[in-house]
């Protein structure tokens, strides 16, 4: 027995040895230090690889907690980054030192010792403690790749690398399962919406500063060990030391760059589909009259001149090819847009138009001109490079290398801003390796501009929105990578219409979040023609608890009366959250952590948070648990298993307070979902309205959870320009505190100044899980009880206690915003 499981072992050594073996072969190691040279920025190694070949490597220290390291067989010189928008740092104070058999860098909260020979790279914290380890293979190389290998511990597991593709998608997914959240044992490449860019829980993250293919193994070879490679002479990345993820995605946005607050109108619901003027026209009057929020309208393909062959709700004329970009209204749709544009508006809508930066030679005239003047992507013999396109057939690529064609593209957006559109949704921009020959006009090929092709769209399109309107540039794209979250928002693409994509977009927007993008939205549902009144319930559920979301070619009212109700209830939620949103917003824009959050963002040091894709935390205050499965047939009811980390939890339909950690299991009917309070929230509520802007935030609501001490800062400002980049915002800090004999609430000062701003403002305060106060003073005035909720809801000032849910509701009555108020709460 035991000489069976000795065999059995030692043939697994000898199967991972010959399988990694095979891996490494034919690469040639960094093998010894011949010697080095202290910088400006950090250290500058000259080392020889096993086959003796001069190879290059810097250090340079950014920050205390971020270096970047590079390694190339050519002495290494800075070149133009596109990816990153901070190359210069602050003066960092490090030593270097050489010490037996090594140098030892060191910053105010890392050490750095690289190994002489054979040449390796260890990175401790100042107490000592092992961050991050080269495996003794170390750096390697090849005529075509560069890449390195890095030891992994048992306990080590990794988030990131953007969304990629999931097993509900509708294309082009068949046994990718990358949308899970914890990548540990993943091989990943970056393509499609990928990010080079990930976080270990051991507190340190990896960015890859490479526009070219890269792939990451993290132990799918070797269940201790990972790499990263990239194509081309160098390996360039960045360590960033957390240990906290938010610190790190602070580091890596710092780094690439961060979302900017969208217009506050962008967090309202879009709606989406293939219509003509008739139906635009139709359902936004239907949105009005049935009073469900809505604040923009997004017209896909058929709005163009030769995209009128969809199979949705438009009409439709013969058999033209669809989605043919020449940015011509098709009058046979749109007869009078700026009229369709000028009632839109008086309604209170935003429009939105679909493209893509492909033209097809059938558009004629447009096409022609763009490529007389050289605008696409060409072949080498100077024609111009087409790519497949699905049934749009092969279309010629716009070259945003080339400033005239960038400069071309985005004056096409200008007429149409003139007319009133708002923002244009971004769509795939070709396959573009099917040209393989092809040269851009900055003499890069397909693979070194891959990644570059998509950022430049998104800046050429984003900076017409923000230069021609003069406002916060806009957009929705489905195309993403490192950087492009400087150009928001991104949106999850096409997933089935079933409970499978529902479940792949939770997770793909969790792991956009934990790569660096602040905004993300779901389609709900994601395709047409969706009958399960159901499933639709569902998909809005989930896409109504998301800051940023869009309705896909689904009305509300096509389901049922029920269906609408439920819809409108949650759509009323999402419009009622704006405040809290919007503050979290600006939270994103300062410091890169998203508004939706992976567990694991916020319970980073809790194993048990690391599988829980279903769920996420919306900011820091509510935990959403969208049902994501069929309800039982016989009673209606669904359950769903929910994890609450350590802490204080209240259910937020039923007031039951649970104490995490814990398992629990939720029954909810159709119009519910799990929603969880983390205890001590205080959570800004704005008053319902028809349209982001429809009426002043006023009474502001404070949905309060006491516990301990606990508060909560509210962002506002203009919500469309600029200014508040140069200080045109106002602050104002809600705090709870729990005292012996009582509760007391401090509604802060409102500090900063923008135009619009309230002077004065009334506030309701639902103080749940409290018992019913003695008295409640505001000041050194009483506030007085008010005996039923019906006379309380026509009081300007008072109090009211409902027994049955322990809630407090108190009206403030119009105080002024530039000053403190103390509410006292005294225990009966």
């Amino acid at each position: 027995m035991y000489r069976i499981k000795l065999m059995s072992i030692l043939g697994l050594i000898l199967f991972i040895f010959l399988g990694f073996t095979s891996y490494v072969e034919g690469y040639e190691s960094v093998q010894r230090l011949i010697s080095f040279e202290r910088s400006a920025k950090g250290v500058n190694f000259k080392c020889e690889s096993n086959k003796g070949e001069k190879v290059f490597v810097s250090v340079d220290v950014c920050t205390p907690d971020m270096v970047r390291i590079r390694e190339s067989t050519s002495k290494i010189v800075e070149k133009e980054e596109y990816l990153i928008v901070k190359n210069a740092w602050k003066k960092v104070n490090f030593t270097v030192s050489e010490q037996p058999g090594q140098i030892l860098i060191k910053t105010k909260r890392l050490e750095l010792r690289v190994k002489k020979e054979p040449f390796r790279i260890t990175i401790n914290d100042r107490e000592g403690n092992l961050i991050l380890k080269e495996s003794p293979f170390g750096m390697r190389y090849d005529n075509s790749k560069v890449y390195t290998l890095m030891e992994m511990s048992p306990e080590e597991h990794f988030f990131g690398f953007g969304a990629g593709k999931g097993v509900g998608m509708t294309s082009g997914s068949e046994g990718e399962n990358f949308n899970l959240l914890d990548k540990r044992g993943q091989e990943i490449n970056i393509i499609g919406r990928r990010i080079p860019f990930f976080m270990s829980t051991k507190g340190y993250g990896i960015f890859v500063n490479s526009t070219n293919i890269s792939t990451f193994e993290m132990g799918s070879k070797m269940p201790d060990r990972y790499s990263f490679e990239t194509e081309g002479p160098l390996l360039d990345y960045y360590f960033i030391y957390g240990p906290s993820f938010k610190h790190i995605l602070g580091r890596y946005t710092e780094l690439t760059g961060r979302a900017p607050l969208i217009p506050k109108w962008a967090f309202g619901l879009r709606q989406a589909g293939y219509w003509d003027q008739r139906q635009v026209e139709e359902y936004s009057k239907k949105y009005r009259d049935e009073h469900i929020p809505c604040d923009l309208i997004h017209i896909d393909s058929g709005w163009l001149d030769k995209g009128s062959d969809y199979l949705g709700h438009g009409i439709h004329y013969g058999n033209n090819p669809r989605g043919y970009v020449d940015f011509e209204w098709d009058k046979r749709q749109f007869p009078d847009p700026k009229a369709m544009i000028s009632k839109l508006s008086r309604r209170g809508f935003k429009l939105s138009l679909w493209e893509t930066a492909l033209v097809n030679p059938n558009v004629g005239k447009f096409y022609n001109y763009g490529a007389k003047h050289g605008y696409f992507m060409k072949n080498p013999d100077g024609s111009v490079s087409l790519v497949p396109y699905g049934t749009r057939g092969p279309s010629a690529v716009v070259d945003f290398s080339n400033p005239k064609a960038a400069e071309w593209w985005k004056e096409q957006h200008k007429y149409l801003i003139n007319m009133g559109v708002d923002a244009f949704k971004m769509d795939i921009s070709g396959n573009l390796s099917t040209a393989k020959n092809a040269i851009f006009y900055n003499g890069k090929s397909v693979k070194q501009m891959r990644i570059l092709h998509k950022l430049w769209n998104l800046r050429t399109v984003f900076n017409a929105v923000k230069d021609y309107t003069g406002k916060r540039g806009y957009i929705i794209s489905s195309i993403a990578t490192a950087g492009t979250q400087r150009y928001p928002v991104h949106w999850s693409g096409d997933y089935k219409n079933s409970f499978e994509g529902i479940q792949e977009k939770i997770r793909s927007a969790q792991n956009m979040g934990l790569s660096g993008f602040a905004y993300y939205s779901p389609d709900f549902p994601s395709g047409r023609n969706l009958k399960n009144s159901e499933l639709f319930v569902r998909w809005a559920q989930y896409g109504l608890m998301n800051p940023v979301c869009q309705d896909w070619c689904n009305l509300p009212w096509n389901f049922g009366k029920k269906a609408e109700d439920i819809f409108r209830f949650y759509d009323n939620l999402h419009y009622r959250l704006l405040p809290y949103f919007y503050s979290y917003a600006r939270v994103a824009d300062q410091t890169g952590v998203p508004i939706v959050r992976a567990m694991v963002l916020e319970y980073q040091n809790d194993p048990n948070v690391y599988d829980k894709g279903l769920q996420y935390m919306l900011g820091r205050e509510l935990l959403v648990a969208p049902i994501y499965e069929n309800s039982d047939t016989q009673d209606k009811y669904s359950t769903r298993k929910v994890y609450l980390p350590k802490g204080k939890w209240i259910d937020y339909w039923k007031g039951s307070v649970y104490t995490g950690p814990a398992n629990i299991s939720v029954k909810v009917t159709l119009d519910k979902i799990p929603l969880f309070v983390r205890a001590g929230a205080i959570i800004p509520m704005a008053p319902v309205m028809n349209y982001v802007g429809e009426k002043p935030v006023d009474p502001l609501t404070l949905d309060i959870y006491p516990s301990g001490t606990s508060g909560f800062t509210l962002y506002e400002d203009d919500g469309e320009t600029y200014d508040y980049e140069k200080g045109a915002f106002a602050l104002t800090t809600f705090i709870c505190s729990e005292q012996p004999d009582g509760l007391i609430i401090e509604l802060g000062k409102s500090r900063g100044e923008y135009k619009g701003k309230l002077k004065r403002r009334t506030y309701v305060l639902k103080v749940n899980q409290v018992s019913r106060p003695q008295k409640v003073e505001m000041g050194s005035k009483i506030i007085k009880q008010v005996t039923s909720y019906k006379s309380f809801e026509h009081k300007k000032i008072g109090w009211w206690y409902d027994v049955s849910k322990q809630c407090l509701i108190i009206k403030t009555g119009a105080i002024e915003t530039g000053h403190r108020e103390t509410i006292y709460l005294e225990a009966a």
